[in-house]
């Protein structure tokens, strides 16, 4: 992965980004829950150590035993849609009421993701928003950082550097387990689609 950037909204995209094979592969549960789940989340981080701390508010929901995804980032008049499943992705746009769909292509999605030459150590336990999680530490040659994971692969924080690309650092603030409506990752029938890889043909 050659954008594993960990500035400010950027972070939370490591959950879809993060291969679950190589995480098996460190003994780290799949970063991606195995349960339903809605998580708000604060998100902090600066593209260098002089410029000011970016902060935002995002909100993710996991359906189907995670293989659907929405992120929606306060700021942003655009909700991200993903459904693994399938490897696609929908952008809301919601000035246009319209929706971008293409393919998934993890190596294209910046945000925190564990480098394949990172050593990987598991560094205790936490609570973070009512739930415990296991800690992680890693080192590669580019970046560091720490992650507390929950079980089930939700990922409750995580914090990192990586070198010309900045910091970064996202907590959960309220985790509520519970079946997601469907009608959340899905575009609202009034929206116009658009294939964006076939639109220029």
């Amino acid at each position: 992965m050659k954008r594993s950037i960990l500035t400010g909204a950027a972070l939370l995209a490591f959950i879809a980004a993060c291969p679950p094979l190589a995480a098996v592969a460190q003994n780290l549960p799949a970063l991606r829950p195995t349960h339903d789940v809605a998580v708000v989340y604060r998100a902090f981080g600066s593209p260098s150590s002089s410029g000011p701390e970016q902060v935002h508010t995002i909100r993710m929901a996991w359906g189907d035993r995670g293989q659907e995804l929405r992120v929606e980032i306060d700021r942003l008049r655009t909700v991200t849609l993903i459904d693994f499943r399938q490897q696609r992705v929908t952008m809301l746009v919601e000035p246009r009421r319209l929706a971008l769909e293409f393919t998934l292509d993890p190596r294209l999605i910046p945000g925190f993701v564990i480098p394949a030459d990172a050593r990987v150590a598991r560094a205790g336990t936490d609570t973070v928003a009512g739930q415990g999680c296991d800690v992680w530490n890693f080192t590669g040659s580019r970046s560091t950082g720490t992650a507390c994971v929950t079980g089930d692969g939700l990922v409750l924080r995580a914090k990192g550097t990586m070198a010309n690309a900045g910091t970064g650092r996202v907590e959960a603030v309220s985790v509520a387990y519970g079946p997601q409506p469907a009608a959340l990752f899905a575009p609202p029938p009034d929206y116009r689609r658009m294939d964006l890889q076939t639109a220029g043909r």
